[in-house]
């Protein structure tokens, strides 16, 4: 029968699933881990391999997950179907993996298939699966649930008399940790779920009644050193990743009263869409404060449950493993710590609500034992319940097609979502879609009016929409917010070039080019604000700046080319005009400025 369930678990996962194998990227993390990323983009290599390695990018130091989307390339190419496809392969890879942990452990087969089956089909599961940045999450887990398995492996051993350092399990167990926190480093929680294990199902606290004693607490603690030393160098160097990239919000942007309001709403939130998984979207704003009656009633819900489980643990261990299984594994996204601008995510979700389910399953099971009668309607509503969310899944899996549809849905049902907006936004204006574009970025900013990315996009807009005047007015405002963006001061003189504003569109140029001497496109364009004003031989010189960045461009060397010209420097002109041909043979203006040379 095990093995039965081995089969049908991936079978209906891919059932559920097999839509996405369509799906398109989104403009959400995807175009940073896959499809604007070079390294990523090269495929498998070493130079790639270093890379992942050595580098801290997108917030975060997780090497395996690099190499993961590098193997999609180098085996599928650079589309987006290969990724799909691995991300459900793992997902139903992990179903199987879920089930067989909790049967060796417990030896209870069909209570760890209906756990296993909820994983499967859950709909806050599908983020994690249909959105291509999001495999971290797949891959961590798959490891961190090889880790399980293979640590119920050598607590068998162990209960046997067999010493650990005589077990290979315990060292696999350990290396299978390793790659799951070099996937992503939420699982750091992982040593604590193997002393919740300990406790129950593996009975391993002293005296056997359950009552936990300090010597045995302190064994196993020793036992999980190794685990708990690559725990904490991992949030060491997490911290510090996130940190350096700026993206740990302060205590002045994020206070620490709502930090801690926000812990007990998302952890009652949690809980509220694991058994009502309605309006789920991508994102969800973090409001600062949250309302105290809100606060209130999630706070004594979480403290209640989480008392009532401690005061059950003798009778109903199940109980105090599931919840707190729960409770520790959000601990490292639960909000204390703010990275990001979410409050929750659905993605979080992924591994903790193992511990939800582990107490429906169990609870559901010991219903039966006590009321016999009751077993055929139990197991008839545990099927009603894995066949709707299946359909809630398929449901919520329609909105990642691509990422009109989901911020479309994101700003439906989420309040004053304004990175959906400006996402929103962002997808619509690639597709040319530049009034619908500019509508989005207007409402993320009436919602942030300090949002600098909607002022900067919006600002592009608007130039694209030639509507300088608004891009001049948008600028104007980031600058005043961010008086060190280059990009900014350099689009901000390009809309003073083209309405004739040459003397203030040379005055943001320069700078632009003093607080990043190399954008191109602002020594270029100062070049060309410079030669209007007849400032050629100035025009030169950046010109000139220009080319040492970016020698093969041949428009700079055709323009350089038209400064020496009219500084009378006839054979330096040619010379740029020549080399204007050598890189871009069809370029017919440089052909007419070389034929004009040779006229007589």
């Amino acid at each position: 029968m095990a093995a039965v369930l081995c089969l049908l678990l991936p079978a209906i996962t891919l059932l559920v699933y097999f839509p996405v194998f369509g799906y398109d990227f989104v403009n959400y993390d995807d175009p940073d881990y896959v499809y604007s990323n070079p390294h990523v983009l090269a495929g498998l290599t070493w130079h790639g391999i270093i890379w992942a390695f050595l580098v801290v990018h997108s917030f975060n130091w997780h090497p395996l997950t690099w190499i993961s989307h590098m193997t999609d390339v180098e085996l599928f190419g650079a589309g987006p179907a290969g990724p799909h496809v691995v991300n459900v392969l793992f997902h139903a890879a992990n179903a199987v993996l879920v089930f067989l942990v909790l049967k060796k452990m417990s030896g209870a087969i069909w209570r760890s298939a209906f756990v296993a089956a909820f994983f499967a089909l859950h709909p806050l599961h599908v983020e994690s699966v249909a959105w291509i940045s999001e495999r971290k999450d797949v891959l961590s887990t798959f490891f961190g649930l090889l880790a399980l398995w293979k640590y119920a492996f050598y607590v068998e051993e162990a209960k046997q008399g067999k010493s650990s350092k005589q077990s290979a399990n315990y060292w696999w167990a350990l290396l299978f940790f390793v790659l799951a926190l070099l996937s992503k480093p939420m699982l750091v929680t992982l040593p604590f779920i193997m002393l919740l294990l300990d406790y129950w199902p593996l009975q391993r606290f002293k005296p056997a009644t359950g009552a936990s004693s300090f010597s045995s607490l302190l064994w196993l603690l020793k036992e999980k050193a190794p685990f708990l030393f690559f725990s904490a160098a991992s949030c060491i160097l997490t911290f510090k990743a996130q940190h350096e990239s700026e993206a740990v919000q302060s205590l002045s942007a994020f206070p620490l009263n709502g930090r801690i309001e926000n812990v007990f709403v998302a952890y009652a939130q949690y809980l509220g869409k694991t058994f009502l998984p309605i309006n789920m979207a991508c994102l969800y704003p973090h409001p600062g404060n949250w309302p105290w009656p809100e606060v209130l009633f999630d706070s004594s819900v979480v403290v209640g449950i989480s008392a009532a489980s401690i005061w059950l643990r003798q009778k109903w261990p199940f109980i105090f493993v599931g919840w707190f299984w729960f409770l520790g594994m959000l601990v490292p996204v639960i909000g204390l710590v703010q990275v990001g601008f979410q409050s929750m995510a659905d993605r979080y979700t992924y591994l903790p609500l193992v511990g939800i389910f582990l107490i429906l399953a169990w609870g559901s099971g010991e219903a039966i034992l006590r009321m016999p009668k009751a077993a055929a309607p139990v197991c008839l509503a545990g099927v009603v319940l894995l066949v709707g969310c299946g359909v809630l899944a398929r449901n919520q899996l329609q909105y990642w097609q691509n990422g009109g549809t989901l911020f479309h849905h994101a700003v439906a049902t989420t309040k004053n979502n304004y990175i959906a907006y400006n996402n929103l936004g962002y997808y619509l204006f690639k597709h040319d879609k530049l009034d619908e574009a500019i509508d989005d970025y207007q409402k993320a900013l009436q919602i942030k009016p300090d949002f600098e990315t909607a002022l900067e996009n919006l600002g592009v807009a608007l130039i694209r929409d030639k509507q300088y005047d608004g891009a001049i007015t948008c600028y104007r405002s980031l600058l005043r917010l961010n008086p060190s963006d280059a990009a900014a001061y350099s689009n901000l003189g390009y809309a003073f070039t083209v309405t004739g504003r040459f003397d203030e569109a040379i005055d943001s140029y320069r700078k632009a080019v003093q607080i990043k001497p190399g954008l191109v496109d602002a020594l270029v364009n100062l070049g060309g604000a410079l030669a209007v004003k007849g400032q050629f031989e100035e025009a030169a010189v950046q010109y000139r700046k220009a080319l040492q960045l970016s020698p093969q461009d041949a428009q700079i060397h055709f323009e350089l080319g038209n400064m020496l010209k009219n500084l009378g420097k006839k054979q330096e002109a040619m010379d740029e005009f020549s080399e204007a041909l050598n890189i871009n043979p069809e370029y017919q203006e440089a052909q007419q400025a070389l034929q004009e040379f040779d006229a007589p």
